[in-house]
């Protein structure tokens, strides 16, 4: 497994709730968690079966877009 944590601008609980359900419905993702306050989407994920760039188009399926953020900024740990 991986992780992958993404800037996501604009979301608020109710978008939180939508993108998860929807990363959650992704086959190879093993968990999300979404930081409304930072803005930030985590993602624990099979690198076999899934890719960032899926999880990002993911994201955007909802109408936010996603940018990877690099291990060394994110927030929190």
């Amino acid at each position: 497994m991986e992780d992958v944590v993404f800037g996501v601008p604009g979301i608020d609980d109710d978008a939180a709730r939508m993108i998860q359900k929807r990363l959650e419905r992704v086959p190879g993702v093993a968990s999300v968690i979404v930081w409304v306050e930072s803005q930030q989407v985590g993602v624990r994920y099979d690198p076999a079966l899934v890719d960032p760039r899926a999880l990002a188009e993911e994201i955007l399926q909802v109408g936010f877009m996603a940018e990877r953020i690099p291990f060394k900024q994110r927030w929190p740990g």
